[in-house]
């Protein structure tokens, strides 16, 4: 049994990271709702509190104005490698993208809920397709 301080530190680490992801996502648009709710979805499919940091803080890196050393810093290394893993790199193939995801195994598995929640939800053909192909090369 863990003792209340160390218990109550592992709860509220993910309430963190989603302040964190609220305000680096300010004013960001997920279709017709804000991007908090595209972030709380994919979140909401995890029990584990680091799964949950990382769902939190997935695009972060891409979408605003934080790098990786921020999220290292603040969140850990382990927070921190997870949210690099799941960065695409500028000019970085898509697919090639989705290779090195799936080489990181917390990355892996945010990044399977996050083409879950985009497919749950209106998207052009080209990016259903792209997100189709990508959750097959990651549900292995």
């Amino acid at each position: 049994m863990l003792p209340f301080d160390q218990a109550w530190a592992l709860l509220k680490m993910p309430q963190e990271a989603r302040a964190f992801a609220q305000q680096a996502h300010e004013g960001q648009m997920y279709g017709e709702e804000p991007y908090m709710y595209h972030v709380d979805e994919v979140a909401s499919q995890f029990q584990d509190p680091l799964l949950q940091r990382i769902a939190y803080l997935h695009d972060v890196v891409e979408d605003g104005r934080v790098s990786v050393n921020d999220i290292h810093e603040r969140f850990g290394e382990e927070v921190g490698h997870g949210v690099d893993a799941m960065t695409r790199r500028p000019d970085e193939n898509y697919f090639d993208y989705i290779q090195r995801v799936g080489e990181h195994p917390h990355a892996r598995q945010v990044k399977i809920a996050d083409l879950t929640h985009n497919l749950s939800v209106e998207q052009p053909g080209g990016m259903r397709q792209r997100c189709e192909k990508s959750l097959e090369m990651l549900s292995w």
